[in-house]
């Protein structure tokens, strides 16, 4: 499809002269201290409070030998506070009405006030109670709240008045606060030189008019520094008019190109303009300079810093704008420009919510004017009639011969749009020749924007791979002429996710891995441990950064911080809650079902991690109860990796072996990975899903899964008693929590189902034949406590049963020379049977050189049908299970990052 953008139907753009050819030293000598007429504006948190008017105060004392010119804002909360007021009187609840003005009295009184107090200091005496001035300049507000309130109608024209007062009484204050502290300073409401039209709401400024107002204008200022609204002006008829959102910007700019000021710096609540909106990307960064038409084409794909006009004055007198925090005045900033951007590399990310993508279809070929055969063409028309109807259209894309067109617009204004079209192409709907129209909604137009952006063939492709990488379609694809931007169409509901991927992609060298980890135990520790231990390994060769956000465990609850929690701390937190599993101690891992919730974080965390940069949950646990939780992480499209096979089957099955989502066909684009779970550090399910993407098939699996009970087998074949195998197993901490989970089978029972559902097969925990290492007479006597482990218990009775286990199982197997081993079957043909049992096994099995704490998982195939492929190492401990955790997290992280 062919595409093209059109910014907006309502306003009108003027012709932009080419960029100059870049001029390194121009742009490296740009510096706002050199400018010697300079406007400054200052935005609504630069007033919104007595500490930060007071920094503005300072800033322009400290300046004013380059200062011909001060724009503000309304102050903070004000302009909402109005709106409210306002909504409230055409609801025709003047009372609340007058008490929301109430409050802006109270905040402009106690701005106004307590900002002297700061510049006076001690000289009480010299502050001026402006209480009842402000009191009586909102009273003609009330009286037009009252008029509203009566009317029950709320025009934009009244709204625009009503806003006025926002600005108005924010530059009176200013203005007299930076009298009191020694700069002679004068009100100039703008409305008394921004000519406009009649457009409330986003007034059209007329700019060679308004540029002799103010000219002459600026001839009775005298040596006083002008304290001037922004944001509004008045129309022709002499009418209020407001200028839009970031009007004020756009004020300053006027000022700046008719006075010929050598810079307008813009002194906002940031550092400049941002990679991307840094309430969604973590990461994002300040640019240090853009050129004007970047910073146009920023303004037009939903930047919110930016008012759509705000530039224009910029490119037609090459003033330079620089944009500061007002809180940071030295701390650099972005400077905006009439040349061309040096760093090509930094790319900014933006995103242009609600709106709604409609699509025309037409069974008529559209070759050209057709009308001789009473054919006009219907994408010429849909457009036409958009504009008739004044329906901003942001996107504007036709297939091949005018096929389809495809419309994106305000989804405010989507039932207008289906109505104009529909009527406008009545005829050929009922002859058929135009299909149902079809809608989507809300869409987000995601674009990035960099000088010369599709001059490189790899942009277009690292963008789409990024978003294709979490599995997000692209509805439709939009990129002009210019040379700075690329567009596509978005679902909404993947705004956050996809506007993170596609910034990261181009802005970020390494990727910040944000990890919740959940349980205290040796696994816990050692990921932390190969965390810290292999950081630098990681960002080398990997490019990525690991951070913990979130720790779980029913000691001490969920502990939560975006910034990032010490390693340390968590390390100290997890040594403080284990419990040493030496003989006759009674482990710490047994609490009430309200201790593990609160382990867990909430739906508001969720929200909050789903915000961050790849964000994954990492749940070492061992609770066999938190599929829920699972399932809220994935729907917040949060990755998740367990390590253990009951926690990873508390999961419903929805998956196949350890594809990525993309690869799966998946919707969800986020992993649910669990690798650990059942080979601890062995790449079990990789190897498997390679075999089988190449075609071979498996017929059967033969394997011994416990890293515990083949430590124990090991033991026993070297001459060690049964009891005294299982208390060095322990002793070693290679057990579960309760020992009666590896000694009933039940270990290995979940393994092999989550084997199964790794390979798409279900198969339920009853069907799968289960003989237990020790026989359940014999574990019975045990009395086992759901409070605590008895361990000193548990080893005397399996003295009594050692002489039994000797003769049934070691004796025969030394005679015989093979060896005891605790194995799992699978067998993968017309049905899927599986069994799990103590056996005598020979050479041929694959389990039968494993040593110590090895697992071994052979697999026979098609391929490997005369001797299994075989796969053996370390199968438990910390260390093991964690090498499979983290290789695990690391899928996740390069898949996003397009490297696998």
């Amino acid at each position: 499809m062919f595409g093209f953008t059109s910014p907006s139907a309502s306003i009108a753009w003027p012709k932009l002269d080419a960029l100059p050819p870049l001029d390194l030293a121009a742009t490296e000598a740009l510096d706002h201290t050199r400018g010697q007429r300079n406007v400054y504006k200052f935005g609504g948190t630069s007033v919104g409070s007595p500490d930060r008017l007071f920094q503005l105060v300072s800033i322009v004392k400290a300046e004013r030998p380059r200062i011909i010119a001060v724009v503000v804002s309304a102050m903070a909360k004000n302009t909402d506070l109005l709106l409210d007021a306002a909504a409230l009187a055409a609801a025709g609840d003047i009372d609340k009405a007058l008490l929301v003005i109430d409050r802006v009295e109270a905040i402009t009184v106690t701005n106004a006030n307590a900002t002297q107090e700061l510049i006076l200091g001690a000289n009480a005496a010299g502050i001026e109670d402006m209480t009842d001035e402000i009191r009586a300049f909102h009273v003609p507000l009330r009286q037009l709240l009252l008029g509203i309130s009566l009317l029950r109608e709320k025009t934009q024209a009244a709204l625009d008045t009503i806003l006025s007062f926002g600005e108005r009484i924010s530059a009176t204050i200013v203005a007299r606060l930076l009298t009191a502290n020694g700069v002679p300073a004068t009100y100039v409401d703008a409305r008394t030189w921004v000519t406009t039209d009649a457009t409330f709401g986003s007034a059209a400024v007329d700019f060679d008019t308004s540029k002799a107002k103010l000219l002459d204008l600026a001839t009775a200022w005298s040596d006083k520094l002008p304290v001037i609204t922004g944001f509004i002006g008045q129309s022709t008829c002499g009418r209020t008019t407001t200028l839009g959102r970031n009007g004020s910007d756009y004020t300053a700019t006027i000022i700046g190109a008719s006075l010929q000021a050598d810079y307008v710096v813009i002194n906002t609540d940031i550092s400049g303009v941002m990679t991307a909106d840094p309430r969604i990307v973590q990461s994002a960064t300040s640019v240090c300079h853009l050129s004007h038409h970047e910073a146009l084409e920023l303004a037009i794909y939903g930047t919110r810093m930016f008012h759509t006009r705000t530039m224009l004055p910029l490119i037609k007198s090459g003033v330079t704008m620089l944009i500061r925090n007002t809180m940071d005045p030295q701390g650099g900033g972005t400077y905006i420009s009439g040349v061309a951007t040096i760093d090509k590399s930094v790319t900014c990310t933006t995103s242009l919510e609600n709106l709604s993508l409609i699509e025309v279809r037409t069974r008529i070929l559209q070759e050209g004017d057709r009308s001789e055969l009473g054919y006009t063409n219907i994408g010429a028309r849909v457009v036409q009639c958009l504009e008739l109807h004044r329906v901003s259209i942001w996107l504007s894309i036709r297939a091949a011969h005018g096929q389809s067109i495809s419309i994106v617009v305000p989804a405010t204004q989507e039932a207008l749009s289906l109505r104009a079209i529909s009527d406008e192409l009545k005829l050929e709907i009922e002859r058929n020749e135009v299909d149902a129209l079809n809608c989507e909604s809300p869409v987000t137009m995601l674009s990035i924007v960099g000088e010369k952006l599709n001059k490189a063939s790899t942009n277009g492709a690292k963008m789409f791979t990024a978003l294709a990488n979490v599995g997000i379609d692209v509805l439709a694809v939009g990129q002009g002429t210019s040379s700075r931007s690329l567009s596509c169409i978005i679902a909404g509901a993947k705004t956050k996710l996809a506007v993170r991927r596609v910034h990261d992609a181009f802005n970020v060298s390494t990727m910040v891995v944000n990890i919740v980890l959940l349980g205290c135990n040796r696994i816990s520790l050692a990921v932390l441990d190969k965390l810290q231990e292999q950081a630098e390994t990681y960002l080398q060769r990997h490019s990525l950064e690991f951070r913990i956000v979130g720790f779980g465990s029913r000691c001490v609850g969920f502990q939560f911080d975006v910034a990032g929690i010490a390693i340390e701390s968590v390390r100290a937190t997890i040594t403080g809650c284990m419990t040493p599993p030496h003989l006759g101690s009674t482990p710490s891992y047994h609490h009430s079902p309200a201790a593990t919730a609160s382990a867990l974080p909430s739906p508001a965390h969720l929200g909050e991690i789903h915000d961050l940069s790849c964000p994954v949950v990492v749940d070492c646990s061992g609770w066999a109860n938190n599929g829920d939780l699972y399932a809220q992480c994935l729907a917040n499209e949060i990755h998740v990796v367990v390590s253990n096979a009951a926690s990873a089957n508390a999961l419903p099955a929805t998956n196949t072996l350890t594809l990525s989502p993309r690869q799966r066909g998946d919707a969800n684009p986020c992993f649910y990975l669990y690798n650990a779970a059942l080979g601890a550090s062995l790449p079990v399910l990789d190897t498997l899903a390679n075999l089988i993407q190449t075609g071979d098939q498996l017929h059967r699996i033969d394997a011994a899964l416990s890293g515990c009970l083949g430590f124990i087998t090991d033991q026993v074949m070297q001459g060690y008693r049964l009891s005294a195998a299982v208390q060095n197993a322990w002793d070693k901490g290679y057990m579960e929590a309760n020992p009666l989970v590896d000694l009933s089978g039940s270990d290995m029972q979940q393994k092999i189902k989550l084997f199964a559902r790794a390979l798409g097969v279900r198969i339920d925990l009853e069907n799968i034949a289960v003989t237990p290492f020790v026989p359940v007479d014999v574990l019975d006597r045990v009395q086992w406590s759901n409070d605590t482990v008895e361990i000193d218990r548990l080893i005397a009775v399996l003295r009594d049963y050692d002489a039994t286990f000797d003769a049934t199982f070691v004796q025969p197997a030394l005679f015989q020379g093979k060896r005891v081993r605790y194995v799992a079957t699978v067998e993968m043909e017309s049905e899927v049977r599986a069994k799990v049992e103590p056996l005598v096994v020979d050479e041929a099995h694959p389990a039968f050189r494993t040593q110590k704490d090895e697992i071994a998982v052979g697999f026979t195939t098609t391929e490997y049908n005369y001797r299994p492929l075989t796969l053996t190492g370390s199968g438990t401990g910390g260390s093991a299970s964690a090498t499979g955790v983290v290789r695990d997290i690391l899928t996740i992280a390069k898949n996003l990052q397009g490297k696998m």
